[in-house]
C-alpha cells in the first residue's frame, strides 16, 4: 500500500499493521463520507473481524466513548466489542467483533414485508447520538436470532457535553429538541428508539428524511406541537415558527413553505407521502395491522401505549429507559392471564425463551406450532444446525402482525444499552 493513502483508497486484499497485529481486507460492508467499514481477516489470530477506516482527524471523539464504555460486558449491555484503535500511514482504525447484519438490512431482505411486534418487544450517562437501523447490528441471525448489538459511536458523546443547538441524528430519527435548538439529554436517545419501534413495525420510516420543514409538519400532524416554553426557548425555532401576538391568544405558528424558504434559503420538499393518509400515530398503526385475536390486540395496545411514551414530544415527557424496561410491553404482564387460554400468549412467551437463551430446532418449531395450530413437530427430523431457525423465521416474517415478541427482544436490547 502506498503511502498517503486516504479511506476511499483502501482495496480488497491490502494489509493494514498494528502494533500488535496485522489486517487482511476480505471485502468492503458499507462506506460513507466518514470512510469504509472492512471486513478482515486478522492474520494473528485468523479471526474475522470488522475494521472501521476514518480520516485521521475523525478518530479521536469515538475512541473517547469506546474508551469510555470498555470496561461494560459487551454481551450484557448489547453494545459491539471494542477490541483495539491503531494508525496505519495516514489511516485511523477501529477495530471491533464481526457482526452479521444492520436491522436496515434485515428490513431491505424482507422486500417491504413490515416486521411483527413479536420481532420488536426483545433489545453511563453516555448518548449515543445517532441511533437508527443502520447502527443496530444482528449478531448472528441464524444461530441468534434477533440478538443485537449497538454500534458506530462516532457521534456519542457524554451527557454533560452536551450544549444547546447541538445537531446530532439524522433527520427521519431526529427527536424535536435536536430540531428547535434546546438543550440535549439521553432523551434524545429514547426518541430514536420510537422511530425505530415505528420503523420495524410498518416497515417504513414515521418521519420523512428528506427535508427538516417537512419532518416537523409530519411530527405536528401526527404527534402535537411541543409546549410554548419549549418553543420559546428553541435557538432555532424561529426557523420553523413564528410568533404571533395580534390576538388575546398569542401562540407560536408553523410557518409556510414560502416562510420557511424565507427565513433558511432552503426549499421546503413537501409531499404527500403515508403520514398525510392517517389522523395520527395511533391511525398509522392501526393501517399497517392485520386482524388477530382479543389478546394480540391487547398487545398491540400495550406496543403502542410504549410508543406513544418513546415519541412524547417534550423531552421531559418522555419516557426514561429504565422506566421503559418495566413497560407492560417489556414485561409482558398484561399477557400472564391470558397463558393458559390464548395460543398467541402461550406462544409469545415460549418464544422469548428461545430467543433469549439457545435452544433446540424443536423447541423453535414447537413454538411456531402453538402459534398456527400446525402439527406436531417430528424431532428426529430436526437435527440439522443449518435449518434451525430458517423456516421458523421466513414463516414468521411473512405474516404482518402474528405477534410482538421478536420485536421485544430487540427493543429490550435496546433499552438495555440506553439505560447505561
Amino acid at each position: 500500500m502506498e503511502t498517503g493513502l486516504g479511506p476511499s483508497q483502501v482495496k480488497e486484499n491490502d494489509i493494514l499493521h498494528s502494533d500488535s497485529t496485522s489486517y487482511q481486507i476480505l471485502n468492503f460492508n458499507g462506506e460513507g463520507c466518514f470512510g469504509k467499514i472492512a471486513k478482515c481477516r486478522n492474520l494473528g489470530t485468523g479471526n474475522i473481524e470488522a475494521v472501521k477506516i476514518l480520516k485521521f482527524d475523525l478518530i479521536e471523539c469515538e475512541v473517547e466513548m469506546l474508551e469510555a464504555i470498555r470496561t461494560l460486558d459487551p454481551d450484557k449491555t448489547n453494545i459491539v466489542r471494542f477490541m483495539e484503535s491503531f494508525q496505519f500511514q495516514n489511516l485511523s482504525c477501529l477495530v471491533f467483533e464481526m457482526l452479521d447484519r444492520s436491522l436496515l438490512d434485515l428490513i431491505k431482505e424482507r422486500k417491504g414485508n413490515p416486521m411483527n411486534l413479536n420481532e420488536i418487544r426483545p433489545g453511563l450517562g453516555i448518548m449515543h447520538a445517532d441511533l437508527k437501523p443502520d447502527n443496530v447490528m444482528l449478531v448472528n441471525h441464524r444461530d441468534q436470532p434477533f440478538r443485537i448489538k449497538l454500534t458506530d459511536f462516532g457521534l456519542a458523546l457524554p451527557e454533560n457535553a452536551v450544549e444547546p443547538g447541538m445537531f446530532i441524528q439524522i433527520c427521519a430519527y431526529r427527536a424535536p429538541e435536536v430540531s428547535l435548538g434546546l438543550l440535549l439529554s439521553t432523551a434524545a436517545d429514547m426518541w430514536s428508539v420510537g422511530c425505530i419501534m415505528a420503523y420495524m413495525y410498518p416497515g417504513r420510516n414515521l418521519f420523512p428524511n428528506n427535508c427538516e420543514h417537512n419532518w416537523m409538519k409530519v411530527m405536528l400532524h401526527l404527534l402535537g406541537q411541543p409546549n410554548h416554553w419549549q418553543l420559546g426557548s428553541g435557538i432555532y425555532t424561529s426557523d420553523y415558527f413564528t410568533w404571533e401576538n395580534d390576538s388575546k391568544d398569542p401562540l407560536w405558528r408553523f410557518k409556510t413553505p414560502e416562510e420557511y424558504e424565507e427565513t433558511t434559503g432552503i426549499k421546503s420538499k413537501m409531499k404527500c407521502k403515508f403520514s398525510w393518509l392517517v389522523k395520527d400515530l395511533e391511525d398509522a398503526l392501526h393501517r399497517c395491522t392485520t386482524d388477530g385475536d382479543p389478546t394480540e390486540l391487547k398487545d398491540r395496545e400495550v406496543f403502542l401505549s410504549l410508543l406513544k411514551r418513546c415519541l412524547h414530544v417534550n423531552s421531559e415527557g418522555r419516557i426514561t429507559p429504565s422506566e421503559a424496561m418495566t413497560h407492560s410491553f417489556i414485561t409482558m404482564v398484561h399477557l400472564v392471564e391470558d397463558r393458559e387460554t390464548s395460543i398467541y400468549a402461550d406462544a409469545a412467551f415460549q418464544l422469548m425463551t428461545a430467543l433469549k437463551e439457545p435452544i433446540s430446532t424443536v423447541a423453535l418449531k414447537e413454538s411456531r406450532r402453538r402459534l398456527y395450530s400446525e402439527e406436531p413437530v417430528n424431532s428426529s427430523a430436526e437435527s440439522s444446525l443449518t435449518t434451525r431457525t430458517d423456516s421458523f423465521l421466513t414463516h414468521f416474517s411473512q405474516t404482518p402482525c402474528r405477534g410482538l415478541v421478536k420485536m421485544n427482544f430487540i427493543i429490550n436490547h435496546l433499552l438495555e444499552r440506553t439505560n447505561g
